[in-house]
């Protein structure tokens, strides 16, 4: 079955026009490079957040607005993205 799946892709993606390949290629790169910043940004944003709220250093109400920055910093990073990958 897995060899009938394989040859029927290879079979299918040779119909497939040069520039759509291309272009589906570069836009999962950067989809990926995306996600790889959207996750290092959270991922930062916990490892230096969060020992200083557990301190007691930061008010409640600023790590809520800090929390809503960073959500907000990570959907504007995605749709930049979008925007980029429009077509011409």
């Amino acid at each position: 079955m897995t060899r009938f799946a394989t040859g029927h892709t290879l079979q299918s993606m040779s119909h497939v026009d040069q520039n759509v390949s291309r272009r589906s290629f570069t836009v999962s790169r950067a989809t990926f490079r995306k996600i790889q910043q959207n996750l290092t940004w959270a991922y930062g944003y916990n490892l230096v957040m969060l020992p200083i709220a557990m301190a007691g250093l930061l008010h409640p109400i600023m790590a809520e607005v800090a929390m809503a920055l960073s959500s907000l910093t990570v959907i504007w990073n995605s749709l930049r993205l979008k925007r980029a990958l429009l077509p011409d």
